[in-house]
């Protein structure tokens, strides 16, 4: 995967967990859109970034596919973790998931100004036994 501010981004946090170093990806004042939640700031995106660190500690993508055109950056990635500590306040099931998402991120000097981000969280609380299978 080239070396540019999503790619960054998916190496820190998902391959090292380190928050801080990921968040140097973006700009100051980028703008994140995570599924159904309010827009973020920075710190925000943080805090949301530690609370999944702390429900699932071996978090990881995988990054299938990235696309490149012009400022935009999509990218494709399968998220995957063991359930070992609280998550949203649900004590730890033990149990493990894989979940898929897309990530659409505007570049400006070379930095995220601004994220969409859409990942399966109905099938990550499915896969955990939070919320019934259909």
């Amino acid at each position: 995967m080239n070396q540019n501010a999503s790619s960054i981004f998916f190496e820190r946090y998902a391959d090292h967990h380190d928050i801080e170093g990921a968040v140097t990806s973006f700009a100051s004042d980028a703008l994140i859109h995570f599924n159904t939640y309010p827009t973020m700031n920075i710190d925000a995106y943080k805090q949301l970034g530690a609370v999944f660190l702390t429900g699932f500690p071996d978090l990881k993508a995988k990054v299938e596919e990235q696309i490149i055109s012009g400022d935009t950056i999509i990218t494709r990635a399968f998220w995957s973790g063991t359930h070992a500590g609280t998550f949203n306040g649900i004590p730890a099931t033990g149990k493990t998931y894989r979940a898929p998402g897309i990530v659409i991120d505007r570049i400006k000097d070379g930095k995220i100004v601004e994220r969409h981000s859409v990942d399966d969280l109905l099938g990550l609380m499915q896969q955990l036994g939070v919320i019934p299978m259909p």
